[in-house]
């Protein structure tokens, strides 16, 4: 490879050879973490070591129109990072995977911007069950968490995460009416940007009523997956009205959660926080009416209907996100309690469903809801 003869000098004669030789910038290479140099604007950076490494950019190297071109050899991650009083701007990320790479353009001597032209590639990971899947024409690995684990990130970049919460239990008590059903476990979908390992919790389904004056049921608890600043948590699902010996019947109006929990009054329960689910249906007041459904994760849980209880709200199909391999329905509201029920169906294992509301003569039970699940998608 021609050595090119930038910077020019003031005086000196250049070739044609010289000038095409500009196109030829020699190559830096450093198998480990690095400080650029003045110099390094006439070269191309290559980083290539197997772990990460950082490459800094301190103040008052570089002048203004300076142009820097970095590469990831290496398996590591390579970070590029600011060093005292210098601002690094970018429409992407700094942190570049293996094979990755970009311009650092000096705007002045303390800021710079970064451009990847190729942008931020998909990672490459292991953990739960793998399977490969095919989403509109892309080929994709799957790794579906049916319990807590862990993403171990064996590269760098962008994840497709699919979480569904725990469901809310169902309501119960002494009484001869119906109890509220409780809502599905929020189904979030989103794409995340990893480097390092991340801790996967799946959510557990909440306990449904014991009724009388026992334990009142559950919200279900969150799915989660990598630490707040980079992950992401969903919600789980809120708890089906109850009833105990004393209590106010009109005031249990269910949970609030990734679906709302049926009520046994006049108005069922809103999620948590909006987006996460769908809210309650409304239940009856008094021993002759039944509870309200549950908030599904894709539709209102129903009213009651007489001392028929409203049914939990709809879920959603899998088969999207799964390209068809898993095709169950997940995030089903539960059931609200109809007079003559007796106890409440708990939702099943891993599909976020509320439990539905028990009814009927005497003490009834609520039904647990059921836990939740994660999935990890990347490109392959």
């Amino acid at each position: 490879m021609p050595t090119t003869p930038y910077p020019f000098v003031s005086g000196e004669v250049l070739l044609a050879s010289d000038l095409n030789a500009i196109q030829n910038l020699p190559l830096n290479d450093k198998t480990d973490s690095y400080t650029l140099e003045v110099a390094d604007a006439y070269k191309r950076v290559v980083m290539n070591k197997a772990t990460a490494t950082t490459l800094t950019v301190n103040d008052s190297i570089f002048t203004a129109g300076d142009v820097i071109q970095v590469l990831n050899k290496g398996a590591g991650t390579m970070t590029i990072t600011a060093g005292a009083g210098v601002t690094i701007n970018t429409a992407g990320s700094l942190a570049v995977a293996q094979y990755g790479g970009g311009t650092l353009v000096a705007l002045s001597a303390s800021v710079f911007n970064f451009f990847s032209p190729s942008g931020s590639s998909y990672g490459v990971a292991t953990g739960g069950s793998s399977t490969s899947i095919t989403v509109g024409g892309v080929n994709y690995t799957l790794l579906d968490f049916t319990s807590d684990g862990t993403l171990t990130v064996t590269k760098s970049g962008l994840f497709d995460v699919l979480l569904l919460s725990g469901g809310g239990g169902g309501g119960g008590g002494i009484n001869t009416g119906g109890f509220g059903g409780g809502g599905a476990g929020s189904f979030t979908e989103a794409t995340i940007y990893l480097t390092a390992n991340a801790t996967v919790d799946v959510g557990a389904g909440g306990t449904g009523s014991t009724g009388g004056n026992l334990a009142s049921p559950q919200n279900g608890f969150s799915s989660s997956i990598g630490a707040q600043a980079n992950g992401i948590i969903g919600v789980g699902g809120g708890s089906g009205a109850h009833y105990s010996s004393g209590q106010d019947i009109k005031a249990n109006v269910g949970g609030s959660g990734g679906g709302g929990g049926g009520a046994v009054s006049t108005t069922g329960a809103s999620p948590a926080s909006t987006g996460f689910g769908y809210s309650g249906g409304n239940g009856g007041v008094g021993g002759s009416l039944a509870g309200g459904g549950g908030g599904g994760s894709s539709a209102n849980g129903s009213n009651n209907s007489g001392a028929t209880g409203g049914a939990g709200g709809a879920g959603t199909s899998l088969s999207t996100f799964t390209g068809g391999t898993i095709t169950t329905t997940v995030g089903l509201g539960g059931a609200g309690g109809s007079v003559v029920g007796g106890a409440g169906t708990s939702g099943g294992a891993n599909t976020g469903t509320g439990g539905g509301g028990g009814g009927g003569t005497g003490t009834t039970a609520g039904g647990a809801g059921g836990s939740g699940r994660v999935f990890v998608r990347f490109k392959v």
